[in-house]
């Protein structure tokens, strides 16, 4: 038999394949390594850096009560309430994401609210300002709703009028329809004259109805036109078409785990069956070894499910044995799989990286491949956030009036305004020589 994966043995001279599948080994072993190292990371981001961030967020809170009193006085300027509504909004995000709004901050939140939307709440009443200001709010919606949902109904009926005119003036008016037979009438000539009377009012109408339909459906055809074509400059400006091309390239080159090499590939189908038809728990009369069987059952599926051809062999020289042999010719139908299967193991890391957010955080801000270093990163990280939440205590004390407020505002606005390429490079370093990997 031929087996090839390398064995104990040190060769000096390995086949391809075997080359292709220590690679694919280690590659495998440095990404459990990976994902258990970043899966540390994370936990250490709940439960160390997070619990700071909130406790930091405090000094925030600070701020913005500051920031919503100022904010009502009427003597800023539209630049300066622009920029402090964008402050104030910043605030609030991301203590409403952690949930550190309470109810007397809530309310403050209402009183700035409605003192820039023009609404008065009322001090005296029994229901807070926050219940006040979100039921005036919804009662505006309501008529904003009720008022845009009367003009539509308008427009619809303008555009009716327009359609039922047109017909008129290409069909003329509608034929009257022929009168009621009364009960004493035993006139024939009268009845067949209501028949043709009858027909031609039928005729007449249906011809409208197809008209009428047609002429809709023109009209919508043009009105969507019009969006493609809106759509289209916007996309050709943007670049949207480009990328929706280079992602379909993508989809067409990577393909998905049911398009991949292995899965189709007469071989590996052949190992595949041989491994299952030793492994089916049915043949099994043993109640433990049934139980056994199914869970390898189980590993053995999940791996052609996701076309690992490294599983699928191993299990198929473990369970198979001596029974089942590869040939040289098998060795080569299977590098093509091996190569595919590299390929995803290349990409695990990324795609690791990429399950949520936080452990795209993780790896860009912590990862190294040294403890000591992650140590340092998360260390930095703690002291920063530290030092963050004292600046805002002393910023929250230092704007008393909208006299110190206003350099402030006047220094955020210039921030926002200028674009220096060279302050984002060097921004982009420090946070490189912050977190080194």
């Amino acid at each position: 038999m031929s087996r090839l994966t390398p064995t104990q043995k040190k060769r000096k001279k390995q086949s391809q394949f075997q080359k292709l599948w220590s690679k694919a080994e280690r590659l495998q072993q440095d990404n459990e390594r990976f994902e258990q190292q970043l899966e540390k990371i994370i936990k250490r981001i709940r439960e160390e850096i997070m619990p700071a961030e909130i406790q930091a967020m405090r000094s925030n809170t600070l701020l913005l009560k500051r920031l919503l009193t100022l904010g009502q006085r009427k003597s800023l300027a539209q630049w300066q309430r622009a920029e402090l509504h964008l402050w104030i909004n910043e605030l609030i995000e991301p203590l409403g994401e952690t949930n550190q709004l309470d109810a007397e901050l809530m309310d403050e939140i209402a009183y700035y609210e409605a003192f820039t939307r023009g609404i008065t709440l009322d001090e005296t009443s029994a229901t807070s300002p926050a219940e006040q200001l979100q039921h005036i709010l919804s009662e505006q919606l309501r008529k904003e709703n009720s008022e845009r949902k009367k003009a539509l109904d308008q427009h619809q009926q303008l555009l009716d009028n327009e359609i039922e005119s047109y017909l008129d003036q290409e069909l003329g008016k509608a034929p009257p329809r022929a009168p009621a037979a009364q009960e004493h009438d035993n006139d024939l000539f009268g009845d067949e004259l209501r028949e043709a009377m009858e027909h031609e009012y039928e005729t007449y109408q249906k011809k409208r109805a197809a008209m009428r339909e047609d002429l809709v459906a023109q009209m919508r055809e043009m009105a969507m036109l019009d969006e493609d074509e809106e759509s289209d400059l916007f996309d050709e400006f943007f670049g949207f078409d480009e990328d929706e091309s280079a992602e379909a390239e993508d989809e067409e080159t990577t393909g998905s785990d049911s398009q991949a090499p292995v899965l189709s590939n007469t071989v590996f189908k052949r190992i595949f069956r041989s491994t299952a038809a030793k492994l089916h728990p049915d043949r099994e009369v043993d109640p433990a070894l049934r139980k056994e069987k199914q869970h390898l059952m189980a590993q053995l599926l999940n791996a052609r499910k996701h076309g690992d051809v490294m599983t699928v062999i191993k299990m198929y020289q473990t369970y198979v044995g001596e029974e089942g042999s590869f040939t040289k010719k098998d060795e080569q139908a299977l590098i093509a799989a091996l190569q595919y299967r590299i390929q995803q193991l290349e990409n695990a890391k990324d795609d690791y990286c990429n399950t949520s957010p936080l452990h795209r955080l993780a790896y860009e801000r912590f990862y190294h491949r040294q403890a000591k270093k992650v140590d340092l990163a998360i260390k930095k990280e703690l002291q920063n956030i530290s030092n963050v939440g004292q600046e805002t205590v002393e910023l929250a004390q230092e704007i008393k009036s909208l006299k110190a407020l206003k350099p402030h505002l006047e220094a955020r606005s210039e921030r926002s305004n200028s674009f220096d390429p060279w302050e984002i490079l060097e921004e982009s370093m420090e946070e490189f020589r912050r977190y080194p990997r």
